[in-house]
C-alpha cells in the first residue's frame, strides 16, 4: 500500500530561508520531510522545529481550515507533498 502512495507524491523546491506555509493560508497540502528540517512559528514565535519523517500541513487538509502555522525551511530539504484531493481520495480508500 504505502510504495503506491510513494507514486504519488510530488517533491517540492524550496530554498533554504524560504517560508513553506503561511499561517492563516488556506491549506491544499500535506508535506512529509524526507530529508533536512523546519522551523514552526505561531505569531512569529517558534513552537517546533521538524525533522526527517515528519509531516505538516495536515490539520488544515483533514479539517478544512486555515493553517495554523507558518513554516520555514531551516536546513538542506527535501520535501514530498500530496495535494488535497489525492489524500481525501487515499484516506477513503485504504482507512
Amino acid at each position: 500500500m504505502f510504495r503506491k502512495l510513494y507514486l504519488y507524491l510530488l517533491k517540492c523546491e524550496f530554498n533554504v530561508g524560504q517560508t513553506v506555509l503561511y499561517e492563516g493560508d488556506i491549506g491544499k497540502s500535506i508535506y512529509i520531510i524526507k530529508e533536512g528540517c523546519v522551523k514552526c512559528f505561531k505569531r512569529e514565535k517558534q513552537v517546533r522545529l521538524l525533522d526527517p519523517k515528519d509531516f505538516f500541513g495536515e490539520s488544515a487538509v483533514l479539517f478544512n481550515i486555515n493553517r495554523s502555522l507558518s513554516v520555514l525551511i531551516v536546513l538542506k530539504y527535501n520535501l514530498l507533498s500530496s495535494f488535497r484531493n489525492f489524500f481525501n481520495w487515499m484516506s477513503w480508500k485504504w482507512f
